[in-house]
């Protein structure tokens, strides 16, 4: 894989027939770092009133292939180790059916399917399991020119891995992914939904409406915006807005209404086995609406109020306590993305990638529950870093500070000094924990990769220089619950608005601390 997609992308886009068969090499890498850098920034910057749709130039789409393809395919893997179970789920409904059904929503090049066969490779080279006989694909993206370079991409794939020749099938939809229900031809064994929510606007359901992208100076609403856009909201029996007596509806109620929330609701219902993920970028706003979408598919009753219910994150079938506050529920995974060439485009942004960065929901299939939650329902989650008491630093001692446990409505606080993992390491966000006993499973820490050995830990100058390649939608994450932001510079944040100085500061070796 680490020399499939460079190479292809190599024969694909280089400008000079005589360069297109020879390996891809540094030069290469050189050249196509440009694009790299530019797609980045417009991911990063604060954007316009509606992306652009990048998949329709060469150069973004190249620069997607080479560097965000395969750090996209690294999250959904570790997600797919972490939860092991659910991908069982989906495999035992492909034997019953005949066919792992996989729909992949929003698509682009198929980045969650090519992580799915690899992670199905891993397990089939690993345990000796065997692979679907046939494996059928549904890809929705807006972009043609994507879908068919991600066929073509998956064409060369199997030619390297001949054990999946002959079994994979794949339809593309030109559509957005909230037709998919209508289109999608059976039941689904698994459903991946990869970026499709950050790419909605959510400023009417956390913010009530009023700063809508396309909604100002009389600008037709952007369509990812009208995904999000709740119905009106009812009014009292004399039907005026704003009146004192007008019925007040509740943040779920609302959201409720949304096509995004109905769409995900018929999928649910028409999705058996594995269930379905929707894996998100680590920021607060994308962050949140999972959240929020997790507690109104409860409130709504579309899944039943039960930890089985759910395969990840949550440990419980209360309220999320990080709906709102000052954090939001993230998490960063030690990781070792393989390929020379990643790591030079990684450089190139600004250090190598040693974590990754997401937020995460995972929905249990009703045929299917996720009866081992049951067994974790005494545990609870750990979703801060370490909170510093009043006067404390940010390089101060990881066993003077308090850490939160995820606890239905209210997050609860537990000292960093008591709660100690089995190995008496400190714990940290995505752990779980009882009070009294450490728990610290292979799936403790959502998404764990193969960790190296002696993997560096994350201290002043590894995560400061993180941060500074943090250059995508994730860039504003794992920040501490506890930490002052002044009003202005955490709304530019919210907003995606690089704080430069900031980050130039951050760089010289004045960064945060582990966990930040």
């Amino acid at each position: 894989m680490n020399e499939t997609v460079p190479n292809w992308v190599k024969r694909t886009y280089s400008p000079r027939e005589s360069w297109k068969n020879r390996p891809f090499s540094r030069q290469d890498a050189m050249f196509f770092l440009k694009g790299v850098r530019e797609l980045s920034d417009l991911f990063t910057d604060e954007r316009p009133n509606q992306l652009p749709t990048y998949f329709n130039h060469p150069k973004f789409r190249s620069s997607y292939l080479l560097y965000f393809l395969p750090l996209q395919a690294a999250k959904f893997i570790s997600l797919f180790q972490a939860h092991a179970e659910a991908i069982d789920h989906a495999l035992i409904h492909a034997r019953l059916k005949g066919a792992l059904r996989v729909a992949d929503l929003g698509s682009g090049p198929g980045t969650a399917s090519l992580a799915l066969l690899l992670h199905l490779l891993d397990r089939h080279e690993r345990k000796g399991e065997e692979l679907p006989k046939t494996i059928e694909l549904d890809w929705f993206d807006t972009s043609r020119g994507i879908l068919e370079e991600g066929k073509a991409l998956l064409k060369e794939l199997t030619t390297a891995f001949p054990a999946l020749e002959g079994r994979i099938a794949i339809r593309t939809h030109v559509r957005s992914w909230l037709e998919a229900p209508k289109l999608l031809p059976h039941a689904c064994s698994l459903v991946l939904i990869g970026n499709m929510l950050n790419e909605e606007s959510a400023s009417n359901v956390h913010g009530g409406g009023g700063r809508g992208r396309g909604k100002q100076q009389g600008r037709r609403p952007d369509r990812r915006q009208v995904a999000l856009e709740p119905a009106p909201v009812p009014m009292d029996n004399d039907g005026l807005e704003g009146d004192p007596g007008a019925e007040v509806v509740s943040r779920t109620e609302r959201f409720a209404t949304t096509p995004t929330f109905r769409v995900i609701s018929e999928l649910q219902r028409r999705t058996e086995g594995g269930g379905i993920l929707l894996l998100e970028p680590a920021a607060r706003a994308p962050s949140r609406l999972l959240s929020l979408l997790r507690d109104t598919l409860l409130d709504q009753e579309v899944i039943k109020k039960s930890p089985a219910s759910l395969w990840g994150p949550c440990l419980h079938a209360g309220r999320c306590p990080l709906g709102e506050g000052r954090d939001w529920c993230h998490f960063s995974v030690p990781s070792e993305i393989p390929g020379e060439h990643f790591l030079f485009f990684s450089k190139g942004l600004g250090s190598e990638r040693q974590w990754l960065k997401f937020s995460y929901l995972w929905l249990a299939s009703a045929d299917s529950p996720a009866a081992s939650q049951l067994k974790l329902s005494r545990l609870r989650r750990v979703i801060s870093d370490v909170i510093q008491p009043p006067g404390g630093t940010s390089g101060a001692r990881q066993d003077k500070g308090m850490l939160l446990l995820c606890e239905p409505d209210i997050a609860k606080r537990v000292s960093s000094k008591t709660a100690r993992a089995p190995d008496g390491s400190p714990l940290r966000r995505g752990d779980v924990h009882q009070d009294g006993q450490e728990h610290s499973p292979h799936s403790a820490r959502p998404g764990r990769l193969e960790r190296p050995s002696k993997h560096p830990s994350p201290g002043k100058s590894t995560r400061a220089t993180e941060r500074n390649a943090d250059r995508t939608n994730d860039r504003a994450t794992d920040r501490s619950a506890s930490r002052k932001v002044p009003p202005r510079q955490e709304r530019e944040e919210s907003r995606g608005k690089p704080a430069r100085e900031k980050l130039r500061v951050r760089f010289k070796g004045t960064g945060p601390s582990r966990g930040r």
